[in-house]
């Protein structure tokens, strides 16, 4: 029967006991041939299939006589796929089902068979909630120990509905090498397909793709992942300082004109796009660039972050941003396609151009990504009733009537300008992908730092999954992670999930978010002080339980500080009040630095940035 939350198809049931008593008849069976993905998926099934049950399956190559797990890939078994032939060619599409006393596992690529691998051992009961980072103390997952293992499900057949599932480093204040790798070993346990890197983050040379490259390139090859490189940055291939300081001296009509109509070396201002030379200028530095990298699966060309475009008059006849942009797009896309035809160029619906050209027809092969920066989490991105929201929705349905390509969701479920606070949004995320897929957008990212994973776990443990089919049941999910995380304060936490998914969004300080009555705010942090208390009261037992408990109780703590502050600002307190209360709240914030729940900086720039939060710059 079809499965009724769309995310593939089911047939019969089948039990079969895989070991008992430490003891097993099974062999997992692969070819020979095997690509380095399709390896890590047999090697891993028979890691943790031996620590669940005390067994050891051993790994045969080609024919076997006895029950087997059998791993295949689709391009070898394309008569597994038949019943629908199309599904070959979804990268990620797999199948897991049974013959008899055997259980077979094969996908259209190594990734989907390692992502195979994943899902039947998450159905056998592992759990793997985060990466492996040090706060975690090797707690970042679950892996039972059976005595009966046993397998009793309907064979599935799955197929994701976003074909770009992506993590963000963007600017990687709290990553290095070995939290990378951390991500990139999670990441197809929790179905992302994509990591996306700076290719020199702000131009300061600190968060840059070829300082990690040696280190991630085997890791993320193993897996065969996708590698996203760029941000924001025309910067990176243009700019007055290059070529020691006097590119924009010998060609100053290479760069765009600011406001008074003089020649710019602001690297936010846009060069200028109207100039061949400068034209091939930047063309020569990306192709060069893509050459350089030929790991490189998807390529941002975005403008820099904050850019200005020239709006002096002599400029006016140049059309709109957006048509400018694309003008400039086609003409990169052209380049690096007789170069590197597989790279996908992708570039950003954001700010100056959100909507799309208007007398350009952008290269359908050019991957765009959607970015809803002043997105109102009070209410659901594709909300009509929410004046900035609808005005994103609207953007959205002229990209897709418009544009043939692929556009996805550049998000913000997990946002730097929250300062960490616990928005913990797993439903608010469903219902939103919802309405991405809807709208045919293919794709959905979220920025992701060690330093407050912990904080949005629960954001990243979904967003993959729902990215992967948005009618999943995130309930579901959440009692998953809860359970596996909490033990027995898994009530209790979930509990607390719900109320900060209530306050947060509406009551807290996050931007855009408006400031309520006093009374409603005291109301909402009375509504956490009783989850906190529940936490409190419930004795885990072990240690893992416990420190995550008190992870979970810190982030509600920030929630409690945050709208302790907010009320006496919708109350009217004065500055010389809400200072000193903003400054204890850093101050708590630093004392819990390195635990996986807030990001820091040094005391002094938390200090402004809080005020700032706050409305209170300037102190």
């Amino acid at each position: 029967m079809v499965r009724a939350d769309g995310g593939g198809v089911e047939r019969g049931t089948a039990a079969l006991e895989l070991a008992r008593d430490g003891q097993t008849r099974y062999a997992i069976v692969a070819d020979t041939a095997m690509t380095p993905a399709e390896s890590l998926a047999v090697a891993e099934l028979a890691r943790y299939l031996g620590a669940m049950s005390g067994a050891r399956f051993p790994v045969v190559g080609g024919a076997h006589r006895g029950p087997a797990i059998v791993v295949r890939v689709a391009r070898r078994d394309r008569e597994l796929f038949a019943r629908d032939a199309r599904e070959v060619t979804h990268d990620d599409s797999y199948e897991i089902t049974t013959r008899g006393d055997s259980l077979i596992i094969h996908g259209a690529t190594g990734r989907a068979v390692l992502f195979a691998a994943y899902d039947l051992l998450e159905r056998l009961g592992c759990r793997f909630i985060a990466p492996d980072f040090p706060f975690y103390h090797g707690a970042n997952e679950v892996v039972p120990r059976l005595a009966v293992l046993r397998y009793e499900a309907a064979d599935v057949h799955e197929r994701p509905a976003m074909a770009y599932r992506k993590i963000d480093v963007e600017s990687g204040r709290s990553h290095d090498e070995s939290t990378l790798r951390a991500i990139v070993d999670w990441m197809p346990k929790a179905r992302y397909n994509v990591l996306q890197l700076p290719l020199n983050f702000g131009g300061n040379g600190r968060v840059v793709w070829d300082h990690w490259r040696g280190a991630l390139l085997p890791e993320l090859e193993r897996r065969q992942l996708l590698i996203e490189v760029g941000g924001h940055g025309y910067q990176n291939f243009i700019a007055a300082g290059m070529e020691g300081g006097t590119l924009f001296d010998r060609h100053p009509e290479w760069f765009g004109h600011d406001s008074s109509c003089a020649r710019s070396r602001s690297p936010r201002m846009v060069f200028n796009t109207a100039n061949p030379e400068a034209v091939r200028y930047v063309i020569d530095g990306v192709v060069g660039y893509a050459k350089a990298h030929p790991e490189i699966d998807i390529l941002d060309f975005w403008p820099p972050d904050g850019a200005r475009w020239s709006a002096c008059a002599a400029d006016s006849t140049l059309g709109t941003t957006a048509d400018r942009q694309a003008t400039l797009l086609n003409a990169v896309h052209a380049a690096l396609a007789a170069e590197r035809p597989a790279l996908r160029l992708e570039t950003i619906a954001y700010s100056e151009t959100e909507e799309p050209p208007r007398t350009v027809t952008l290269d359908p092969a050019v991957l765009v990504d959607f970015c809803p920066i002043s997105q109102h989490f009070e209410a659901q991105l594709f909300d009509p009733r929410d004046e900035t929201n609808a005005g994103y929705a609207r953007a959205v349905d002229a990209w897709r009537g418009r544009f043939r390509g692929e556009t996805s969701l550049y998000s913000y479920y997990r946002k730097y300008a929250w300062r960490s606070l616990p928005v913990v949004i797993p439903r608010y995320i469903q219902r939103d992908l919802e309405g991405a897929a809807d709208a045919g957008m293919r794709g959905v990212s979220a920025y992701a730092e060690p330093a407050d994973w912990s904080t949005y776990e629960i954001n990243h443990y979904v967003l993959g999954r729902i990215a992967w089919n948005p009618a999943a049941d995130v309930n579901a999910m959440v009692r998953a992670l809860a359970d596996a995380r909490y033990g027995a304060a898994s009530s209790a936490a979930q509990q607390a999930f719900v109320a900060l998914d209530t306050t947060e969004r509406v009551f807290s300080s996050i931007p855009a978010t408006t400031l309520k009555r006093a009374a409603a705010i005291d109301g909402a942090r009375t509504a956490l002080s009783l989850r906190s208390a529940e936490l409190a009261s419930v004795h885990t037992g072990d240690s893992a339980t416990t420190a995550a408990v008190a992870r979970l109780q810190l982030a509600v703590q920030f929630a409690m500080r945050d709208l302790a502050i907010n009320a006496q600002r919708a109350a009217g307190a004065s500055r010389s009040t809400l200072v000193p209360q903003v400054e204890q709240l850093v101050t708590f914030l630093q004392s819990h630095a390195g635990e996986g729940v807030f990001l820091t900086d040094t005391p002094m720039a938390d200090r402004v940035r809080y005020l700032k939060l706050y409305g209170l710059s300037g102190s």
